[in-house]
């Protein structure tokens, strides 16, 4: 059931930042590709999705993550939301279905 709702996330996520799935679950700093990773987190710990389940399904994807990198991630993202408005408005339109 949570694993439903993460693929969800991170399907949305990886049309609006336009980066394919294989991208978002590889090892690869570039910033469009961390901040969609980052908003992945920052999804399903406001669902709530239990950061050890992320990490499970990170690495079901392919990519390998620490309890502290999801921890970072999500309060990047939550920085990120509160500065920019239109940060906010895709967390919205991704939550809204």
């Amino acid at each position: 059931m949570k694993k439903d709702i993460f693929d969800s996330y991170a399907k949305s996520l990886a049309e609006k930042f336009d980066i394919s799935l294989a991208e978002m679950f590889t090892k690869n700093n570039r910033q469009d590709i961390v901040d969609a990773r980052y908003f992945l987190y920052f999804l399903c710990i406001e669902r709530p999705i239990k950061i050890s389940y992320i990490q499970k399904f990170m690495l079901d994807s392919g990519l390998k993550v620490g309890h502290s990198t999801v921890r970072y991630g999500y309060s990047k993202a939550r920085k990120l939301i509160s500065a920019d408005s239109d940060y906010k408005q895709l967390i919205n339109e991704i939550t809204k279905d």
